[in-house]
């Protein structure tokens, strides 16, 4: 399974009663990309709001970003 921290993410999205939004892109999840150069947290988390792109921010697991 995932690492600690991506398990976290999905224990806490079920708690919440969230769905997390698969995607058939390289992170897995709907709106986070992988930015290879960003060692530390590669996945990076944007949405829409107003029209415009929102940076949410960085992560060390997919499902951290999508949470």
């Amino acid at each position: 399974m995932g690492s600690p921290a991506g398990q976290a993410a999905v224990a806490q999205a079920k708690a919440e009663g969230l769905t997390l939004a698969r995607s058939d892109n390289q992170s897995g999840f709907r709106h986070v990309t992988v930015r290879p150069g960003y060692k530390a947290r590669p996945y990076e988390a944007k949405v829409w709001r107003d029209g415009k792109k929102a940076h949410i921010g960085c992560f060390a697991t997919a499902e951290e970003a999508a949470l």
